[in-house]
């Protein structure tokens, strides 16, 4: 039918869960999640003939126990009247955790389904709500960054090589075609490239901008998300319960190397961006803010940036943000962040009851293309930051912004003889963009097996304090060359050797699973406390007209072990 309306992309994010009593969390088959799923339609349609059902696959409940979901994001104009909406937020009331639940969108009363998630040889479109926060189930974690390409080029895009929308196509089927889906996708920044903006079709328009030499209107950061983003990954995540939340890098916010916002035309084009994003991808509002679920903003026009943090199960991921929040006047130790950020994340981690808390960056501590963009050219706060993963037990830190891939070891101590506390560093750059160098230096920091990465060389940095840090793997795209761990028989990495063996053209995404070592018992009360965790970490590599294959040289296992 003409006038039916097509989905062309489904995101689930905004994961919350219900309130404890006296600030404890719930039993385990007590707690409940609400997320919020963002409908994209092909054209602009009344909300008010939308709805968005769940049934959940349980015994105890029968089908015929749909929910309906409510929704969050109808506007009105002057006379009152439903506005015309093209993407459609859709906020569920509490949810059993860790369940099944069959989904289905209808418009006026009829099922629209795109014919890839109805039900094909007896499958249904069906998400798994994330777990319990005392469950300790594993995570699974999909991520990568700088996609960054110029995807509204088309095909003359991929004549000049400015943009490579085939092949990270295939990066977003494969996490599309999991047999079991991922928990969650994290997007590490620069989903696009904003640079510039252009559109032929606005030339017969009356007041819309035709060439934008830096994205600024609500409109181009909105068509950039479209282009380059949502249409090589089209129905990709779906099936993704606990959502897709991407970090803001510099790109996103149209300006290369983004620093924080000085002039009132540069606050409305940083608005234009929080509200494209909200609305395609559910990134919380930041901008109008005066409070939040995260905690009291004081300042005057909402947060610096959009910082936020995610509980999932037994895990908690931070995700802070480097543009905005750079600001010339800080403390040495607050540059990057600023204070109000630091506040922020300090007070939250003390108040965190996970047992495994990961740290997303924009910009990377170890690896980058720059150490004076990244935190390497400001010591004082690379040390504050890794101080606090130490004294939390932060594991795991993963990031982005360089064109490249890396998993290095952090070894952290307060004193010199201290026993270190080990940070994984992971720098997974892969997702498109084009073929980035390293720093001479920072290659010639790991040109042989088991040398430090490039650290902080201001002279007041203590490198003692972080002796035995290490790169155990990195490639390049455009490289015929990497480093590769290597394995003894219980196949834990003891070392890194270089090899020439390498497909040059390689992109692709990194998986992170962490599994609890603990064994749920069906009759009794699940453990609430997770000592420890095996991580297993792989890398799914795409080459160019091939397809994507686990890259089994990159593979690593490890356990981090909690007090």
């Amino acid at each position: 039918m003409p006038n039916m309306p097509r989905i062309k992309h489904i995101l689930w994010g905004e994961l919350t869960y219900k309130d404890g009593f006296k600030n404890e969390e719930p039993d385990i088959h007590d707690d409940r999640v609400c997320l919020t799923s963002s409908v994209m339609l092909h054209k602009k349609f009344s909300p008010a003939d939308f709805e968005l059902l769940l049934t959940p696959l349980i015994d105890e409940a029968p089908n015929t126990a749909q929910i309906r979901c409510a929704l969050a994001n109808i506007e009105l104009d002057e006379a009152n009247q439903i506005v015309s909406q093209k993407i459609l937020h859709f906020r569920t009331p509490e949810l059993l955790c860790h369940t099944d639940y069959r989904c289905d969108v209808l418009y006026q009363k009829k099922s629209i389904l795109p014919a890839s998630l109805s039900m094909l040889d007896g499958q249904d479109f069906i998400i798994t709500t994330p777990p319990a926060r005392q469950d300790p189930q594993p995570l699974n974690i999909a991520l990568g960054g700088d996609q960054e390409r110029f995807e509204q080029l088309g095909v003359f895009g991929r004549l000049l090589g400015l943009n490579n929308e085939r092949q990270t196509k295939k990066i977003y089927e494969h996490i599309e075609k999991q047999p079991k889906p991922y928990d969650v996708i994290l997007h590490l920044g620069d989903l696009y490239n904003g640079e510039f903006y252009f559109s032929f079709s606005n030339l017969f328009r009356h007041n819309r901008h035709v060439f934008e030499p830096h994205v600024k209107s609500e409109e181009a950061f909105s068509a950039h998300l479209r282009h380059d983003f949502f249409k090589p990954s089209k129905l990709a995540f779906a099936r993704i319960g606990a959502g897709f939340y991407p970090l803001i890098d510099d790109h996103d916010t149209g300006k290369n190397s983004r620093k924080a916002i000085t002039t009132q035309d540069e606050r409305i084009v940083q608005q234009h961006m929080e509200r494209a994003f909200h609305r395609h991808t559910l990134l919380p509002q930041f901008t109008t803010q005066t409070t939040d679920g995260y905690g009291k903003v004081t300042t005057k026009h909402g947060r610096l940036g959009p910082y936020f943090k995610i509980r999932i199960g037994q895990h908690e991921i931070f995700m802070p943000h480097n543009r905005y929040t750079q600001t010339d006047d800080a403390p040495a130790d607050a540059f990057l962040l600023g204070e109000e950020q630091w506040q922020w994340l300090e007070a939250s981690l003390n108040d965190s009851k996970a047992s495994n808390k990961i740290l997303l960056s924009p910009l990377p501590l170890v690896m980058g293309k720059n150490p004076a963009e990244d935190y390497r050219g400001h010591h004082e706060e690379w040390s504050r930051l890794l101080q606090l993963c130490r004294h939390h037990q932060i594991a795991t830190i993963l990031t982005a912004d360089s064109h490249n891939f890396s998993h290095s070891e952090i070894w952290v101590r307060c004193f010199p003889d201290d026993e270190p506390w080990v940070v994984n560093h992971y720098l997974v750059g892969t997702l498109g963009g084009s073929s980035q160098k390293i720093s001479a230096a920072e290659l010639d920091s790991i040109n042989q097996p088991n040398r430090m990465p490039l650290l902080p060389e201001d002279a007041e940095f203590d490198r003692e304090l972080y002796r035995g840090s290490r790169v155990l793997a990195y490639f390049a795209p455009g490289k015929k060359y990497a480093l590769l761990p290597l394995k003894n028989e219980l196949g834990i990495t003891t070392s890194s050797e270089w090899s020439t063996n390498w497909h040059k053209d390689v992109h692709g995404y990194a998986n992170l699973i962490f599994n609890p070592l603990v064994s749920p018992n069906a009759n009794a009360q699940l453990a609430q406390d997770t000592s420890s965790f095996q991580v297993n970490s792989r890398f799914f590599a795409c080459r160019k007209r091939h397809q994507i294959n686990d890259e089994a040289r990159l593979s690593q296992q490890y356990s981090i072990h909690l007090s």
